[in-house]
């Protein structure tokens, strides 16, 4: 991976033909979300499996995805929340936690993000497309 991208999924696609400009990663060299950051590709795959999104008079959302955690017996229940805060449900995101009712809400982690897509891919949760997205 390159400097400037600190998640695979950035380094693996820089600058999308229909983008403007390239992407610049939500994630630090240590794992941790900045927001100094512009359609991160991790981001965007975690907005994928959004449940709700909410936006207000001047472009702000907020988006709410469940994280999913998975039984001994194969059980797949919600372990919290991700919920992030940014520039409509694209471009920058100046906040990103991850809350639950047992613990304190922590920013969100590449780790984080990189285990809650795994498993939504392994057991084949489907991502809405933006033509589903409220």
């Amino acid at each position: 991976m390159s400097e400037k991208f600190k998640c695979a999924r950035c380094a693996a696609d820089p600058q999308p033909k229909h983008f403007g400009s390239p992407r610049t990663c939500a994630f630090t060299d240590t794992g941790a979300f900045t927001p100094d950051n512009w359609n991160c590709a991790t981001i965007g795959v975690l907005m994928g499996h959004m449940e709700r999104t909410e936006h207000s008079g001047d472009d702000e959302s907020m988006q709410v995805i469940s994280v999913p955690a998975k039984a001994d017996d194969g059980y797949l229940y919600t372990c919290g929340w991700i919920v992030l805060a940014g520039y409509k449900h694209r471009g920058c995101d100046s906040s990103a936690m991850h809350v639950g009712d047992f613990w304190p809400a922590e920013p969100l982690t590449l780790a984080l993000a990189d285990r809650v897509i795994a498993l939504y891919e392994a057991e084949r949760i489907p991502a809405i497309s933006d033509a589903d997205a409220p």
